[in-house]
């Protein structure tokens, strides 16, 4: 795990370097497994069953939620709390994720004119973001009951 670490350290600018941790590196795989499985369900959506891309999106949701919220819950954080709390702060997170996505892929491709995998490029991008702190800060958080265990 280190060697990765130091290699993104290597390729990343300077005041990046801090935030780059073994953390995040998990963040990443997670992320680029989630990445790997959006862009490719949502091409066979609309390529193979010919769904409108903003359905596509929406159909795509459940996969992804449910591949990310134990993904990141047991890997990246490594959380073994009750995760009754955690789901019900992780649903909020993804709504508002889900409406940015959405109104991204909105604007890039029917406004933007933006060719539908490159917005959905873009809003991904867009999300991810700042969806690291939002996981550790707010869904994973350790709550003070949790820590007194």
């Amino acid at each position: 795990m280190f060697i990765v670490i130091d290699k993104i350290r290597a390729i990343s600018p300077q005041f990046l370097q801090p935030f780059i941790t073994p953390q995040f590196v998990r963040y990443l795989v997670i992320g680029l497994g989630t990445l790997f499985i959006e862009v490719g369900l949502y091409w066979v959506l609309v390529n193979i069953f010919d769904i409108v891309y903003i359905w596509a999106s929406i159909l795509e949701f459940p996969i992804l939620f449910t591949f990310n919220f134990f993904g990141h819950k047991f890997f990246t954080f490594n959380n073994k709390h009750e995760p009754t709390s955690q789901l019900v702060r992780y649903i909020l997170l993804v709504i508002v994720n889900g409406i940015a996505s959405n109104a991204l892929l909105y604007l890039f491709v029917d406004i933007l004119n933006i060719n539908y995998l490159i917005a959905k490029f873009l809003t991904i991008g867009c999300i991810i973001s700042w969806n690291f702190l939002a996981l550790g800060k707010f869904v994973y958080r350790e709550n003070p009951s949790q820590k007194a265990r």
